[in-house]
């Protein structure tokens, strides 16, 4: 109910008042320390906040979800159940639809971006096709191309398919930042066993390329992101932690051992020590 009104208003947040009339609906108590609005808040699902509604017009009492990306996949949620034709998907994002409002134009997008990511990730649940194959308008936009980026982290591996690897090599690599972002993206997928976008596919990608080719750029980028707190560290620093490992599944271990063995081709000499010893860390157990 709380979801279902912060999407009518078309905020993620709601007045005190509201928020606390919507909760006694559900369940009334008039002791305070016992109400279902009290809980809601001690427990830190719903946080107190205050809004500023600008100069002269003074401040509100108002009540949000503590957690900023669960309420935007809650008002997605309610939104696509509401308004998504499951059949015609692309019609329901059409002009003068109710969820054209959120892809209408870039800079919409860049103020709707929390939704955005939401709906990357459950357009393709309900649908079985990406946000951009709906609403092929918006795929050059950087949120959406962020939004799509970090739903890869979230989705169910089966919900991915080849609209998106078309999406990734027509549209993400065109520009560095969101090659880089995408390497990124990837690194951070390749432990995944059921993941279409592991450890294998980073191989078969970087194995089939010539040497030149290669170094332009997966040389480069290793180099560049090395030292910065980048997905390069991450696999580097965890392989070769002394943390202990025995839940970790075999195909996991497999799948970052190919990883940082293709670390080892790269002409910066520190990046090559810290992977040969990460492998060796990771796989004398094994």
């Amino acid at each position: 109910k709380l979801t279902e009104e912060m999407a009518t208003t078309g905020q993620n947040w709601l007045a005190r008042g509201t928020a606390r009339s919507i909760t006694e609906i559900i369940l009334h108590r008039e002791e305070h320390t016992k109400s279902l609005f009290n809980g809601l808040i001690s427990e830190g699902l719903l946080a107190e906040d205050i809004a500023y509604h600008g100069e002269g017009a003074g401040t509100e009492d108002i009540i949000r979800f503590s957690y900023e990306r669960f309420s935007d996949h809650l008002i997605a949620s309610f939104l696509l159940g509401k308004h998504l034709d499951v059949e015609n998907p692309s019609s329901s994002f059409s002009t003068g639809q109710p969820l054209h409002e959120f892809v209408k134009e870039e800079a919409v997008t860049w103020v709707s971006r929390g939704l955005i990511e939401a709906f990357s990730v459950q357009v393709p649940e309900r649908t079985g096709k990406e946000l951009i194959e709906v609403v092929p308008a918006i795929k050059t936009f950087q949120p959406v191309q962020e939004s799509f980026l970090d739903s890869l982290l979230w989705r169910k591996p089966a919900n991915i398919g080849d609209a998106a690897l078309k999406y990734m090599n027509d549209t993400i690599v065109r520009t560095e930042h969101f090659h880089d972002r995408l390497i990124e993206t990837l690194l951070t997928l390749v432990p995944k066993p059921e993941h279409p976008f592991n450890a294998t596919f980073l191989h078969k990608n970087l194995k089939r390329q010539a040497l030149a080719q290669r170094d332009a750029w997966w040389s480069v980028f290793l180099h560049r992101h090395y030292g910065s707190n980048s997905a390069v560290d991450r696999l580097i620093d965890w392989a070769w932690s002394k943390q202990d490992r025995r839940h970790v599944a075999d195909q996991a271990v497999h799948l970052f051992a190919i990883t940082l063995s293709w670390f080892l081709t790269s002409s910066n000499r520190f990046v090559r020590d810290r992977a040969t010893k990460a492998l060796v860390t990771l796989l004398e157990d094994r």
